[in-house]
């Protein structure tokens, strides 16, 4: 059996915050021979660890690291360690991985009002253009 992971899966994973929630997930990825986690899920999944449990962002990088690492997880993996490096440049997840899935979807240039989020692009060899009102 192929599992798609939601946020709150992924989420209870991570922090394990609901003894019962944990379990139930932690058994399901033991039973599973696949399991899919979308980029969007990682996406929500770092604004919950900051917003609401004020996880740092190394330590959700790390968190990641394990996660993509798992024989049995399946994702745009090159997407989420683009990700992960942002978050490591104290950058935003989010914004490395629409760079990189623009980039490989045909873009070339990584438009953004976003300073940082331009300059983790042009780092991670995504061409950027800084946008000014």
């Amino acid at each position: 059996m192929t599992i798609i992971l939601d946020t709150n899966v992924l989420v209870r994973l991570i922090v394990h915050d609901d003894e019962k929630q944990v379990a139930v997930a932690q058994a399901l990825v033991i039973e599973a021979r696949q399991i899919v986690i979308p980029l969007v899920a990682f996406c929500e999944t770092v604004w919950v660890l900051m917003s609401l449990y004020k996880m740092s962002r190394a330590d959700i990088a790390d968190a990641f690291d394990i996660i993509v690492d798992t024989s049995t997880i399946f994702t745009q993996r090159s997407a989420v360690e683009a990700g992960i490096s942002a978050l490591r440049a104290n950058g935003d997840f989010a914004d490395a991985v629409i760079a990189f899935d623009g980039a490989m979807q045909g873009g070339d240039i990584f438009a953004t009002f976003d300073k940082k989020a331009a300059a983790i692009a042009e780092k991670s060899g995504i061409q950027a253009r800084l946008l000014k009102a």
